[in-house]
């Protein structure tokens, strides 16, 4: 865009320089300096309300929630949803083993799981594990009992229990895996055998064994973050930090931890990159630093707006449109600030000052305001992608709340820090180039 303005624009201008010169007309007066006159008239009140308006919005900014997946189930995954319900799988892994004791582990971990609730409700619907799932594998059988399922006379079952070394009973998998010989062919071994070979390959791995927990909120729920933190508590205690855990709830708790942790150092360390631009670009620290409070503001308004609509914001949505909505206002500030500068070094009174400014400033604000509100709306509302439709129905209202804090806040703040933010020069025949504040 810059590039297209610094080199494209001028060309093409210049290029059609007579057709512009045919097609002039008197500019539109949008009323700025009548504007500028009344909120001058009242700029206390205007200035003492606005700054509690933002100071309202910093608070219930840091109190809205933010979401890291897609909450709405529109066309086919709506049909889907409707039919299958939705679902929140995790997948859990954890030290593998085959003797008793790994399995007691296991069931212990899945107790645990299992008395873990939100809202008083059992937070995890279902585990699949050896230990749930595959539990037929895991019991254990009497010569009496195989000799019950295979049809085969018990003497032989005992004489095969002491070859094998079996004692008094013997696990069914284990049993499976020795009866190679025993029925062989038979229905009801090929059986036991198939659904324990299922059952492997679904739980076991080369050094880790597969849990699977379908969790009973969905990703978007409030309560999901702390739900995690409790999970991987319960399995810290049972297996140290010898584990794994994914799944989409996972990838949303880590999303979300790193976003959060990440907000207010991406907060500072823009707030001061804008600062120091500002300030190089004025010479100054005083007026930046009131711009970049008026662009801090409509960003702490925008997001609390969330927060009293209770509609939580989607993290990228927040990303993109406060990098824009900063650009945004910014460049509406240094618009309306260096012109009511210039006037005032021109020994322009603090009210023609501003009215002057405002009439210059308006039609450029309320041209690209308006511009990005419309088509932010349009987005929001028409768009069926819903993180396309959150970006722009968030972009509008940014748009809008920076537009009239630049409107009313800022020129409130240039009268009445007047004196402060001119600085007093002296001109080599001794005459000062800037005024005392006046009113």
């Amino acid at each position: 865009s810059m590039l297209s303005v610094f080199l494209l624009m001028p060309a093409v201008t210049l290029i059609f320089e007579r057709p512009l010169r045919l097609t002039r007309h008197k500019p539109l007066s949008l009323g700025g300096q009548h504007l500028a006159k009344g909120i001058y008239k009242v700029r206390k009140p205007i200035a003492v309300f606005m700054i509690l308006l933002v100071a309202a919005g910093a608070v219930l900014q840091g109190m809205t929630s933010y979401t890291f997946t897609d909450d709405s189930a529109k066309g086919e995954s709506q049909t889907i949803n409707s039919v299958f319900g939705t679902s929140t799988p995790l997948a859990l892994l954890i030290p593998g083993g085959t003797e008793d004791a790994d399995y007691d582990t296991q069931r212990a971990l899945v107790a645990r799981l299992q008395a873990i609730a939100v809202d008083e409700k059992p937070a995890i619907r279902d585990i699949s594990a050896m230990v749930t799932t595959g539990a037929e594998a895991l019991k254990y059988y009497t010569p009496q009992d195989v000799a019950e399922l295979t049809g085969l006379n018990s003497l032989v079952i005992n004489l095969f229990f002491r070859a094998q070394g079996f004692g008094s009973s013997v696990r069914a998998d284990q049993l499976l895996a020795a009866a190679e010989g025993l029925d062989a062919g038979g229905e009801t071994i090929e059986k036991l055998k198939t659904a324990l070979d299922q059952a492997n390959a679904a739980f076991h791995g080369p050094h880790y064994d597969r849990m699977l927990l379908e969790l009973s909120i969905p990703s978007t729920d409030k309560n999901l973050i702390p739900l995690i933190d409790e999970i991987l508590d319960e399995i810290q205690i049972v297996y140290g930090d010898d584990f794994y855990m994914t799944g989409i709830p996972m990838s949303t708790y880590d999303i979300g931890n790193a976003f959060q942790g990440d907000l207010l150092k991406v907060n500072l360390i823009t707030f001061l990159a804008i600062l120091l631009i500002v300030t190089l670009s004025f010479r100054s620290i005083r007026l930046p630093l009131l711009l970049v409070f008026v662009i801090e503001g409509a960003i702490w308004i925008t997001m609390g707006l969330s927060y009293v609509i209770h509609q939580p914001i989607f993290f990228i949505s927040y990303l993109i449109c406060v990098s824009i909505q900063m650009g945004a206002t910014i460049d509406y500030g240094i618009l309306l600030s260096d012109q009511y500068l210039t006037l005032r070094r021109e020994h322009l009174a603090v009210p023609e000052a501003l009215s002057a400014a405002m009439k210059r400033a308006l039609p450029t604000i309320l041209t690209s305001g308006i511009i990005l509100i419309t088509a932010g709306y349009i987005i929001g509302q028409r768009c069926s992608v819903f993180y396309i439709a959150d970006i722009g129905a968030l972009l509008s209202r940014g748009a809008l709340v920076s537009a009239v804090l630049i409107l009313s806040l800022l020129p409130s703040l240039l009268a009445l820090c007047d004196r402060w933010i001119i600085r007093k020069r002296t001109s080599a025949n001794g005459q000062r180039l800037s005024e005392r504040c006046q009113g």
